[in-house]
């Protein structure tokens, strides 16, 4: 791995108020996409779940004009956006019979609600469970195409959508065969991609548009919830939920690379935690060396926060509690955001 190239070039200073308080904020809130079926049609509701006091809310219980399977959420300045989808065999849709892609965009502005759902400009390709993030007022979506165009991004204030760079021709590289999840360093304006076909580790650099190559052999990706903080990406590899539902938190292992130093790092639990957590579980970074671990379960949803901080070579977590906070809300499959 080259070192340098892994911590450079330095994080650039904003004048936008917005982006500088993007990446030093403290987050208390999430948000919750509920998906329930109604019939014969899948539909959402939006929620914000307050990490401080376990309340949840309900924001919007309105649907984009055409809401889609497979559409992929995000959240960017205080908007919500719904990206494409697919219809299947015997829906009803004016654009294409059988088994169709779009390329559709609706969001929904939290300052005005009382506007519901809108229309935003269309992506360039038709997309289907493509992964998205956010930065810097840009929504940042990656594969989900059979079209050709690897990746894209929205700018918000621009109101258009722009194609990425492709990443650097590499021995046996396939674009399309990115891994879930891309993960979003926000401290140095890059976007982590990890590439199956031969294990490489990408950072995009966001301000400067161009792709670094951090390691060419990182190995396999986990497709499990991941977060940077301070330069060490944390990863939940949790149990083979093949065989089991959920598991302690003491068996879903907080997995630790330090990506200055190129190497793995050990993690020590300084607290216990009494509990299961379910295979679904998300890992978010709420600020400072704080996360928050979040999951659905059976009658609501369950959180837990924790820090973390490395110590002489290794990783001490501290949780902030010996019991995971229940929220009862209907039973639903839940989606988490950040805000």
């Amino acid at each position: 791995m080259d070192r340098s190239n892994s911590v450079s070039p330095p994080p650039k200073k904003h004048n936008n108020s917005d982006s500088s308080s993007s990446r030093d904020r403290v987050l208390e809130c999430l948000y919750v996409r509920v998906s329930y079926w109604d019939g014969d049609s899948e539909r959402f509701d939006w929620c914000i779940l307050n990490l401080e006091d376990g309340t949840i809310t309900t924001i919007s219980e309105t649907m984009p004009p055409k809401p889609r399977q497979g559409s992929t959420a995000v959240a960017c300045s205080n908007q919500i956006y719904d990206l494409g989808g697919l219809c299947l065999k015997g829906q009803t849709c004016p654009d294409g019979s059988e088994r169709h892609l779009h390329n559709n965009v609706f969001y929904f502005d939290r300052n005005c609600p009382d506007e519901g759902w809108r229309t935003g400009p269309p992506m360039s390709v038709k997309r289907a469970m493509p992964y998205a993030v956010a930065l810097d007022s840009k929504i940042y979506v990656f594969g989900g195409t059979t079209e050709g165009l690897f990746a894209e991004y929205f700018d918000i204030n621009q109101n258009i959508w722009a194609p990425l760079p492709p990443p650097p021709p590499a021995l046996n590289m396939d674009p399309f065969s990115i891994s879930d999840p891309i993960v979003l360093d926000s401290r140095r304006s890059r976007l982590l991609v990890h590439f199956e076909s031969n294990e490489s580790l990408y950072a995009y650099y966001v301000d400067d548009k161009r792709w670094r190559l951090l390691k060419e052999d990182f190995g396999l990706w986990t497709n499990s919830p991941s977060v940077i903080v301070d330069d060490v990406l944390y990863t939940l590899e949790s149990f083979d939920f093949a065989y089991s539902f959920s598991a302690r938190f003491d068996e879903c292992a907080l997995r630790a690379y330090d990506l200055v130093e190129d190497k793995p790092l050990r993690t020590k639990w300084l607290s216990p935690f009494q509990g299961r957590v379910h295979y679904s579980a998300d890992l978010f970074h709420i600020g400072s060396g704080n996360l928050c671990l979040v999951w659905p379960d059976y009658e609501g949803l369950e959180f837990t926060k924790f820090s973390v901080s490395k110590n002489c070579g290794e990783v001490h977590a501290i949780g902030d509690s010996e019991s995971a906070t229940h929220v009862p809300m209907k039973s639903a499959a839940c989606e988490f955001f950040l805000p």
